[in-house]
């Protein structure tokens, strides 16, 4: 076991301690300004044993708009984190009763191609859904091009006669809440799909080129 040589320091009782809007220790500052032309400052963050911050200062002036630059960082960092965690909280169980029996999505891949892949949810349980891959219609645009859309309820099935199922969880992702999309967990990745089911009703295609 290292022996933590900051120990002392860092659960001085006369540090500065700082809460994120949990509750949580975020940062504890330890200051020495007993020499007010060289004052000092230690910080730590989070659960961090060693300081992040371990400076001397020439002035005082510096050193005290440099602590509250500190403060003003990580506890902003870490309300916003919280924040953002709170968000996917109710953006997922807004999801859960949104997403629904029937409901198409759509992935789109490739380097030098563009493939579309179009999958109808068939199943849900909680949040686990389960989503079969529906066959496409082609409309030739050009050499090699087309424009496509999904057949509703026409299922791929293998050399057996069995349907293309995936049952997975899917996550909401909210980088854009006014666009959102799913991560499905397939077997050799994660795949980021659309919920394109009204676009389908309205009859709107999707472009693919591809040579085989």
């Amino acid at each position: 076991m290292m022996f933590d040589v900051w120990a002392k320091d860092r659960e001085d009782k006369n540090n500065e301690v700082y809460k994120d809007n949990k509750g949580k220790v975020q940062l504890i500052i330890k200051t020495d300004v007993q020499n007010p032309d060289r004052p000092k400052l230690i910080a730590w963050v989070g659960k961090a044993k060693k300081p992040r911050y371990n400076y001397c200062f020439r002035t005082l002036e510096h050193f005290n708009k440099y602590k509250q630059d500190i403060i003003e960082e990580v506890i902003e960092r870490a309300n916003k984190r919280i924040d953002e965690k709170e968000q996917d909280k109710r953006i997922k169980k807004e999801h859960k009763i949104q997403t629904k029996l029937g409901d198409i999505f759509h992935h789109s891949f490739g380097y030098d191609m563009t493939i579309n892949e179009f999958y109808q949810v068939t199943a849900i349980k909680g949040r686990k859904v389960e989503l079969t891959e529906l066959n496409i219609d082609y409309d030739t645009t050009g050499f090699l091009t087309y424009r496509v859309k999904p057949i509703v309820n026409s299922f791929v099935t293998d050399k057996e006669g069995n349907k293309k199922v995936v049952n997975k969880i899917l996550q909401i992702c909210t980088y854009n809440p006014d666009k959102p999309c799913e991560y499905v967990s397939f077997d050799n990745g994660y795949y980021k799909l659309y919920n394109v089911t009204e676009a389908v009703k309205r009859g709107e295609t999707w472009y693919e080129n591809r040579c085989d």
